[in-house]
């Protein structure tokens, strides 16, 4: 998931070159920084080359000419380093700049003018043959498997059937129901039958995302389950010869079936780590140094039973996957929201429900966040593919989306590779990436859409010497900025509980029932989840009526939030934001985390908002 917001107004993070245009200004701005991701986005835009460089005209120059040599040492530039490059310039916002380059030589504005008018498709096309050549030159053959996997798979539905709901129906039932009551004997009341019925027969995925069902432990509850399946069905293969032939016929072809799913993905993952530009000892290093948890997502990766040395070698594998294209990133954890999502090209938030493949997935986000030509790609995909306007995701899928989460339609892998992000995001190699966290995942990919497996393999193998630059060099700003803030932050974690009281004392009684009134107050309202009761969302009231969702939280949460935007919006807190969008980050890391403001005085306390 992107949390990238529609129809929003540009935050700092996203116009960072606009606000500021000089080394100097971006030195004083890292120093203001009070987030992660902002100290990460400020040097996202002014490194380049191994150097902080401003955006003035003599540096800008020197940057864009070193591209131009690197283009010009190729006998033929692809589309996709034509259309990065046009993309550096347009973001380097100098004409002044552009003019001196184009000007030096007509081999200059010649490949200007050839950058410029590089499209999205030809992006597209380019990425696919990459990823085609990647397929023919390491596993040809890996189409035609699918295929024949694909059968197989049809065989093992058709004695899926014969066992669970035709020929030997009964048998089914007959175990369900002495699962039923044993677990009943042992005081598991609350787990009801089809539950039982849906673990036994195997299809445990929406199972495995929760770490409770209906008050039970789930890891536990399928561990019991499967044990007391195995000993019943020994008893019935044992009573009837039939049963146990159809039964052995069917575990001896998923065994099949997985050994196949297996033996691709050992080929796949060895043409990436062959291919990519990152060795496994530089990928566990990078990780070692670049991946931040937060105390909290520590406890919750522990809960969830999802140990943190794993944790950092799964990032450590798809950052080779990747060949090295994601920033050093930080894990917090975010309550009261139905999915994970990343949050600029640093963060990525964690909800409820974390795996490996939600970790791949989020990483996804951040390398579009970052390769702004991985994303033209991805955009060109959906185009190319779209059959019509885009759709409710909620109709097309049946699932809890939200009213105004659309995509559009076509036979992808998932109807969720579509969505719409009105071009500025997308789910297409999030989507894509998330197949390499298993054998099983990653066979169902290849067979089902093998064009967007192309798109896949060729992205992660796009090469890009300056972006990489500039990200190394990113990542050793940025460990340096964050290392300083942790150390401040420590020294005013004493601060927390005078902040927290601070907080209770200036929000007057009856303030969280003006905000659940169908006008909202001063600008902003809260509605209760219809589902899940206890999550609320602040939305920011615009002055012609559009809602605009800004957090996801607990009703005290979501009431803190909005008295700081108020008072924000009222210029009566001791800095000023100019939009919700530049604050967002800061407020809810000052009340849905351990972190104090560090404008906050105790003496001085906090102004009572006035109602």
């Amino acid at each position: 998931m992107n949390a990238e917001v529609q129809k929003r107004k540009p935050t700092t993070r996203d116009s960072t070159v606009a606000f500021y245009s000089t080394l100097e200004s971006a030195t004083q701005a890292v120093r203001d920084a009070k987030s992660f991701g902002d100290i990460v986005a400020i040097f996202s835009v002014f490194s380049r080359h191994g150097e902080i460089i401003s955006s003035e005209t003599p540096e800008l120059v020197a940057s864009l000419e070193r591209y131009i040599e690197r283009i010009q040492s190729s006998p033929s530039p692809a589309a996709d380093v034509l259309y990065e490059f046009a993309a550096m310039a347009r973001i380097a916002r100098n004409d002044a700049a552009l003019a001196a380059v184009r000007d030096a030589s007509p081999q200059n504005a010649q490949l200007l003018e050839m950058a410029e008018s590089s499209t999205p498709d030809e992006v597209r096309k380019v990425i696919i043959e990459s990823g085609a050549s990647i397929i023919q030159n390491n596993f040809s053959d890996i189409i035609s498997k699918m295929e024949e996997a694909k059968a197989l798979k049809n065989n093992l539905n058709e004695l899926h059937k014969d066992i669970y709901s035709g020929k030997f129906a009964e048998v089914t039932q007959r175990i369900n129901a002495r699962i039923f009551s044993l677990l009943r004997q042992d005081g598991m009341f609350r787990v009801p039958g089809y539950v039982i019925s849906e673990i036994t027969e195997g299809r445990i995925d929406r199972f495995t995302k929760s770490d409770m069902i209906y008050g039970e432990n789930a890891s536990e509850l399928i561990r019991r389950i499967s044990e007391m399946k195995t000993a019943l069905m020994e008893q019935e293969r044992a009573d009837n010869p039939e049963y146990a032939e159809l039964y052995n016929r069917m575990k001896s072809l998923a065994k099949d079936i997985e050994a196949r799913e297996k033996e691709t993905f050992e080929s796949v993952k060895k043409a990436l780590e062959s291919i990519s530009s990152i060795s496994k000892e530089e990928a566990q290093e990078w990780a070692n140094e670049n991946v931040y948890i937060a105390p909290n997502v520590a406890r919750k990766l522990k809960k969830i039973n999802y140990p943190k040395e794993q944790f950092i070698n799964d990032m450590a594998e798809v950052y080779q996957y990747l060949g090295g294209k994601l920033g050093p990133v930080e894990f917090i954890l975010q309550k009261g929201t139905r999915r994970a999502f990343a949050r600029g090209r640093s963060q990525i938030c964690l909800d409820s429900d974390f795996n490996k493949t939600t970790l791949f997935h989020e990483c996804g986000h951040l390398v579009e966040r970052w390769d702004r030509t991985a994303l033209a790609a991805s955009l060109s995909f959906i185009r190319s593919r779209a059959q019509g306007a885009p759709k409710s995701l909620k109709t097309m899928t049946g699932g809890a989306y939200g009213p105004g989460e659309k995509a559009f339609p076509d036979s992808f892998i998932d109807p969720y590779v579509g969505k719409d992000y009105q071009g500025e995001a997308s789910e297409v190699f999030s989507m894509a990436l998330q197949h390499m966290s298993s054998p099983a995942h990653l066979a169902n990919f290849i067979e089902k859409d093998p064009e967007h497996f192309k798109l896949f393999l060729g992205v992660c193998a796009r090469q890009s010497p300056e972006l990489s630059q500039k990200m190394r060099e990113v990542e050793r700003e940025a460990r340096k900025a964050y290392a300083d803030r942790e150390k401040a932050k420590g020294e005013r974690a004493e601060l927390r509980g005078p902040w927290e009281k601070a907080l209770r004392n200036a929000i007057p009684d009856g303030f969280s029932e003006l905000l659940k009134a169908r006008q909202g107050f001063a600008g902003y309202a809260v509605l209760q989840n219809v589902r899940k009761k206890s999550q609320w969302t602040l939305y920011q009231i615009n002055d012609d009526g559009w809602w605009r969702g800004l957090y996801k939280a607990t009703l005290p949460s979501v009431t803190r939030l909005a008295y700081l935007h108020i008072m924000n919006d009222r210029r009566e807190l001791p800095v000023h934001y100019e939009t919700a969008s530049d604050a967002t980050t800061d407020f809810f890391s000052f009340v849905c985390s351990d972190a104090v403001p560090t404008w906050f005085d105790v003496e001085k306390g906090l102004p009572r908002l006035q109602i």
